[in-house]
């Protein structure tokens, strides 16, 4: 921001722009958009259609869940491939920084890595939680079942 307002005041009150300061705003831009994408992740705070799996019974939710994350997965991992092979093959530098924009476009593969570790975390802890709940169904199924052999045997 301090950097906008300066190039502001440098352009209109000085008649003289500084090229490198609206390249360096933008590539700040960049890098703050994708590393705010990851904290929105990590912090489930991206949009997501939760009505229809409210919808859903109970047992199916985890799954759908699971799978969701499985695909995100999938996508995170896509997109660290392509960033790594964009910033291989992008040997062009910024006309006012001389800045290789590989450089800039680093944040493309690095933000998908640490989403793919947010994201393996977050399987992890579904899958966990999903198991939990079937100890915990299969353990209110035998207490039922132990129950209904108590009242039979008494009525016997």
């Amino acid at each position: 921001m301090l950097i906008v307002n300066i190039n502001v005041f440098s352009r209109y009150v000085l008649n003289h722009s500084l090229g490198w300061a609206s390249e360096l705003s933008r590539y700040i831009f960049i890098w703050v958009t994708f590393l705010g994408t990851v904290l929105a992740y990590d912090n489930n705070e991206h949009i997501g259609l939760d009505f229809v799996i409210d919808m859903l019974p109970k047992q199916i939710k985890p799954i759908i869940k699971l799978v969701g994350d499985l695909l995100v997965l999938s996508v995170l991992v896509i997109l660290l491939k392509t960033g790594i092979t964009v910033v291989n093959v992008t040997n062009n530098t910024s006309p006012a920084l001389g800045l290789r924009l590989g450089l800039v476009y680093s944040v493309i593969p690095l933000s998908a890595l640490i989403m793919i570790i947010i994201n393996l975390k977050k399987i992890k802890n579904r899958f966990n939680n999903f198991l939990s709940t079937l100890k915990t169904d299969d353990k209110v199924i035998d207490t039922e079942y132990q129950k209904d052999n108590e009242i039979s045997t008494n009525n016997a």
